[in-house]
């Protein structure tokens, strides 16, 4: 190696480390991390606020309606009908799947197709699809349903 390359060398190593110290402590001035975390709390405030609102909704909704039902009773036999009523009411909640009453995932997004009910009851679960990564989901012409396609 020649002298002049190597005085280059020397004298350019201090200026690439000085250089890239240089833009690291420009990166950690301006990554504000205190804005960061901030965000993510307040995301994750908002995301636990929505959840316990929706949770908090359906059971007020549970409870009011076997209020409402059972009022006209009288009050010894109140109790008994407010237990059975919100039995009643988890057995149709677990009815409104159907015939899909077993091998769902929890936190898994679905498609699914209604159908009208019968006896009474408005709708049913004709078909479900649990949908995939990397997958277009589209309503098919012929025959009527969900088709899919690769989204790559």
């Amino acid at each position: 190696m020649s002298r002049s390359r190597r005085r280059t060398i020397v004298l350019a190593a201090p200026v690439a480390i000085a250089a890239g110290l240089a833009l690291v402590l420009l990166g950690r001035i301006t990554a504000a991390a205190d804005d960061a975390r901030a965000r993510g709390y307040e995301k994750g405030k908002e995301i636990g606020y929505l959840s316990g609102l929706s949770a908090g909704r359906a059971e007020g909704i549970r409870d009011g309606r076997a209020f409402q039902a059972t009022l006209s009773l009288p009050r010894p036999t109140r109790d008994a009908a407010r237990g059975a009523f919100a039995a009643g009411y988890a057995t149709g909640a677990d009815d409104a799947f159907g015939d899909f009453d077993g091998g769902w995932y929890l936190a898994r997004p679905y498609v699914i197709t209604l159908a009208r009910g019968r006896g009474g009851v408005t709708y049913r679960i004709e078909d479900r699809t649990l949908m995939q990564p990397a997958v277009d989901y589209y309503v098919c012409a012929k025959p009527p349903g969900v088709c899919t396609r690769s989204a790559r």
